[in-house]
């Protein structure tokens, strides 16, 4: 075995905060071909927790302790000669590791890493990682995002697809936000419309997730949420037809990446 010379890293650096009850949680999974001239097929994607105190938990978890999988980067990808790849990790928090009920009080070292089929692997016992926490549902963010639909129109004259337009207002009432990601799912034959995809495109990225038809949109550093400042996200979603229960959308719910404390610095625990 020897070491593959590619970079697995989470879009958000330093901590996540997952919360229990607030739905899915979502973050960028970058895989980043470091070698030039030479492409990779068939690598697994790899991940795993770590205790920061070992001591109190007594052993490295399980992931399925604490989470339910929504969806995980797919094995067997393979990478062109210097290629990035963004894929989308998805969760769901089903146990609080920061916890006064459940006497719980710990947050996790979260690593990622790409293996191939001869078993050469990315890891090296260095790897970055980020710092991932779960919390009860009340928290002292309190950050939140709604919805309303602004419009809806035809697509084309003769066609029974309609666009659905809506505006998200994200809030938040004690800290400022400055990395943030919202989940939502789409029904059969929905997506998100290109036009707008391209409109927001030096702001927000977009991710949809097939298997679990989630759409993901995070955010890039710099556009924060402060409390008394609400940011406001008009979005297109494309339907095939035209229904009342679009007027809604669907599982919406939003996760803060990176807070900022009153001093501007990030929030650590």
């Amino acid at each position: 075995m020897s070491d593959l010379p590619v970079v697995v890293n989470s879009e958000v650096d330093g901590y996540l905060d997952a919360f229990m009850g607030r739905g899915n949680f979502a973050f960028v999974i970058i895989v980043t071909n470091r070698n030039t001239y030479k492409g990779f097929d068939n690598l697994n994607f790899c991940y795993r927790l770590e205790t920061q105190d070992n001591e109190s938990l007594g052993r490295n978890p399980d992931f399925t302790e604490y989470f339910d999988i929504i969806s995980v980067p797919p094995t067997n990808f393979d990478l062109a000669p210097g290629e990035v790849k963004r894929m989308t990790f998805i969760i769901d928090p089903k146990k609080a590791s920061m916890s006064d009920i459940t006497g719980d009080n710990y947050s996790f070292n979260f690593y990622t890493w790409a293996e191939d089929e001869q078993g050469n692997t990315s890891y090296t016992g260095r790897n970055p990682y980020v710092n991932l926490a779960i919390f009860e549902q009340e928290s002292d963010v309190n950050l939140h995002v709604s919805s309303k639909l602004l419009a809806k129109w035809q697509k084309e004259a003769d066609k029974t697809a309609f666009i659905y337009s809506y505006r998200l207002t994200l809030t938040t009432s004690d800290y400022a936000v400055d990395n943030w990601g919202i989940t939502l799912t789409l029904p059969e034959g929905a997506y998100a419309a290109p036009e707008w995809i391209q409109t927001i495109s030096d702001w927000v990225n977009v991710h949809y997730i097939e298997e679990s038809k989630t759409l993901y949109l995070s955010s890039n550093p710099g556009h924060v949420i402060k409390p008394g400042a609400d940011i406001n996200l008009d979005m297109q979603i494309v339907y095939p037809y035209e229904d009342e229960a679009y007027n809604e959308l669907q599982d919406l719910s939003v996760q803060a990446h990176a807070v900022l404390m009153q001093d501007n610095s990030k929030r650590s625990r």
